[in-house]
């Protein structure tokens, strides 16, 4: 058994200085796609522990770089390296990198084991509506986007030339994230402000549909908070709020609905792909999770051990 190794930096961002007026609507969104030279104010992330954060949680840079990317993309699993390598090369002269995750199907959990799989040491977000990748004319991973210190769009477009869907060449004939990098660092304008990008197009995912039965509170929620969520959620201990009752449970439905659908709880931090635990509390993906997940369906009373009315707390 592989245990995972302790989950590295949760961190950051978004929101940004003043705006200007941009480019066209992206289709079918209303969202405006910010043009080279404008200031982009209305980014939103989450960091790999499920909190939103704002750009001015990374401090003042020289340069940040926004990489878009997925965890199965095999074009981002091969320039994955090279960023590891130019954070290195940059941090220490200015430079923050941020990998923006906007895979579909990618948990937090999957953000996390991807930091790492490639020991990577700059701060993973995910854009979990695509807002972000929207705004910036984003379109496929990998892509990046360069800021200046205003958070000014000075560069959108590819890593380099060297790696392509079709095939790869030996060496890149031209670095253009690294150039783009070193002209702002040098005060010169960008040269070559929009590059060509060959990877993954980002696909949105799509719209929850609730479909079958209502779940009810005494036949399908509590069983599972008995088993999985009780023994915190308690009078007398470390948790925010009891889950004993139906009126507990439809009173915090929003909140369990958000930390249920970004695995933060139950809390559990190992990823699958390490290995299997024993211990392991994480909800089953088909039923506990689509049950509990109250955001986006409320459950009805139902009866408690066949006798309508009667207020059953889910703990033993």
């Amino acid at each position: 058994m592989k245990p995972l190794l302790p989950a590295i930096l949760c961190l950051l961002l978004t929101g940004l200085a003043a705006g200007q007026t941009a480019a066209a609507p992206a289709a079918g969104t209303g969202t405006t796609v910010a043009l080279i030279g404008d200031v982009v104010s209305d980014l939103r992330f989450k960091d790999i522990r499920g909190l939103a954060r704002s750009a001015g949680e990374l401090g003042s840079h020289q340069a940040t770089v926004l990489v878009f990317v997925t965890s199965d993309c095999p074009l981002v699993k091969r320039v994955m390296p090279k960023l590891v390598a130019l954070d290195a090369a940059y941090r220490e002269r200015g430079v923050q990198l941020v990998a923006v995750n906007v895979g579909a199907t990618d948990t937090l959990k999957d953000m996390a084991a991807q930091a790492i799989d490639y020991e990577a040491a700059f701060p993973f977000v995910k854009d979990e509506d695509l807002a972000c990748a929207t705004r910036l004319g984003i379109e496929r991973t990998p892509e990046a986007a360069v800021f200046d210190s205003q958070w000014r769009l000075v560069y959108r477009g590819r890593i380099d030339d060297q790696d392509r869907l079709g095939g790869t060449r030996p060496t890149p004939s031209r670095r253009d994230l690294a150039m783009a990098i070193d002209e702002l660092l040098a005060g010169k304008p960008v040269s070559i402000t929009t590059t060509p990008v060959d990877g993954c197009l980002i696909t949105a995912a799509p719209p929850v549909e609730s479909t079958g039965p209502v779940p009810t509170y005494h036949h399908d929620i509590a069983p599972i908070l008995a088993e999985r969520c009780t023994s915190c959620h308690r009078p007398d201990t470390a948790a925010p709020f009891e889950l004993l009752t139906y009126e507990d449970v439809t009173g915090h439905a929003e909140m369990i609905g958000e930390v249920v659908r970004d695995e933060r709880m139950p809390p559990w931090s190992a990823h699958s792909a390490y290995g299997d635990f024993q211990n392991d509390p994480s909800l089953s993906s088909g039923g506990e999770a689509d049950h509990l997940a109250l955001d986006r369906r409320r459950p009805s009373r139902g009866h408690a051990a066949g006798r309508p009315g009667r207020r059953a707390r889910a703990g033993p």
